[in-house]
């Protein structure tokens, strides 16, 4: 072969994100014959031509609108007749301890409204002093969710316990919850022992 072909790209190729590279070069050996183009070199994949196109991110899950921390009293609730058109978190707390553990924005985010129903099976353990246990619950919930509007439930009558402890209880949860920002209170005077279908739950 007296002469040596040589090959042009366009200088300019559409839809392609990297600058054009030219093609193998052509060399010549000392006996005139022409020699394959070096390949030890893989053409760019399509990744690599554009990441940034191809890269995509996750949306991120929308955070709850409304809270509810309820105990066995709320395993029947119905979210979207309390909450309708409302993102609903529902998480079982049977004590307030459990429900201080639950109390933390990494778990609950920022909630608009948030319903908390707990503290009757703390009467066993903690006898009067679960308005106190019950105050301290509503603190933190107040301090670690200052924008949101909290509700507390008071406790409901149980048949193993007499109605006028509960009262009692429900008065010193009022009294101290009352100066907590942000904190609303539940109260439940029309809730009787002949609501509960087993002595302890609501119909």
């Amino acid at each position: 072969m007296t002469s040596t072909e040589t090959q042009t790209l366009p200088a300019s190729v559409p839809n392609l994100c990297l600058v054009s590279v030219p093609p193998p070069l052509l060399y010549t050996q000392p006996n005139n014959t022409l020699a394959p183009p070096d390949t030890s070199t893989q053409p760019a994949t399509n990744s690599q031509l554009c990441p940034s196109k191809l890269s995509s991110t996750q949306p991120e899950e929308q955070a709850p609108q409304v809270v509810l921390l309820a105990d066995s009293n709320g395993k029947f609730l119905d979210t979207n007749k309390l909450f309708p058109g409302k993102k609903v978190l529902s998480k079982r707390c049977s004590t307030t301890g459990q429900a201080m553990k639950l109390l933390k924005k990494e778990t609950l985010k920022s909630p608009q409204y948030m319903v908390i129903h707990t503290g009757t099976n703390d009467l066993h353990s903690l006898r009067k002093n679960t308005a106190e246990a019950v105050r301290k619950m509503a603190e933190q919930a107040s301090k670690e969710f200052p924008d949101t509007r909290i509700v507390i439930s008071t406790l409901l009558p149980r048949t193993d316990t007499p109605p006028h402890v509960i009262h009692d209880i429900n008065m010193e949860i009022r009294r101290g919850c009352a100066p907590l920002p942000n904190i609303h209170l539940a109260l439940h005077p029309t809730v009787g022992t002949w609501d509960l279908y087993d002595g302890l739950h609501l119909h």
